[in-house]
């Protein structure tokens, strides 16, 4: 199909090596930059926007439709449709994280064993159960769910300092509560945060805070950037 200002499109003058970046339909900036369409990215494998042909409008994200998703042509041109995408979304992140971890680990996504993504015990506020993003664990007969946590994964982008080390006390007391109830054996977990390589927020600041806190129930707290050359499992995924 050939762009029109209902699409999205990626823009090669705005985008960086690692960042894309997508105008909106009509808008001012849609009409002048439109000549810097980046089709690559725009009929990339898993692009940000990309318009449907089942529902003939633009989606966003919506990756039960991406068989539906339109080849978009500019002067007839449409670029390499074999394309990888260069920034993938939050949860294709997660998605690509989850293969690495099959692939090289034997540990069991928490999710699938237990059927939920939180923990067994609440935080220090009553009402609200920490919901990381994913979760691993390994088992272990003597707890009282069955299995012990080992590793847990937080994909961020914009996430300040200040609330990474909320997170890492309220993560710090839930296992001590866990612990105490028997939801966890003697396996200290690791909490792994990947921040998204052009965030920025400053990372050597969130090391400096971590620094100074004091946590017992945790066996070690990980900062560092996600890339999908996977050096982030061999740097910081705990096999246990």
């Amino acid at each position: 199909m050939e762009l029109n200002e209902n699409m999205y499109y990626a823009c090669s003058l705005c985008s960086t090596e690692n960042k894309v970046v997508w105008h909106r339909p009509k808008t001012k900036t849609w009409q002048e930059h439109r000549r810097y369409i980046d089709l690559d990215q725009t009929n990339s494998e898993t692009p940000q926007y990309f318009w449907c042909l089942k529902h003939n409008r633009a989606h966003s994200l919506k990756r039960e439709c991406l068989k539906y998703k339109a080849t978009i042509t500019f002067n007839g041109n449409e670029g390499n449709r074999d394309c990888n995408t260069k920034q993938l979304s939050h949860n294709d992140t997660l998605d690509e994280i989850r293969k690495t971890v099959t692939e090289k680990s034997n540990q069991l996504d928490w999710k699938k064993v237990i059927g939920s993504n939180s923990l067994p015990y609440p935080c220090t506020r009553e009402s609200r159960l920490i919901l990381p993003d994913i979760i691993y664990c390994q088992r272990d007969p003597g707890t009282n769910s069955r299995y012990s946590i080992t590793n847990i994964i937080e994909f961020e982008t914009k996430t300040p300092p200040e609330t990474i080390i909320d997170k890492v006390k309220r993560f710090d007391k839930s296992f001590e509560e866990m612990k105490r109830k028997n939801y966890q054996g003697d396996i200290l977990p690791r909490i792994i945060f990947l921040y998204d390589t052009e965030t920025e927020v400053s990372l050597r600041q969130i090391q400096k805070m971590l620094d100074g806190i004091d946590y017992k129930h945790l066996e070690s707290v990980c900062i560092g950037y996600y890339d999908t050359k996977d050096n982030w499992y061999n740097k910081y995924f705990s096999n246990i």
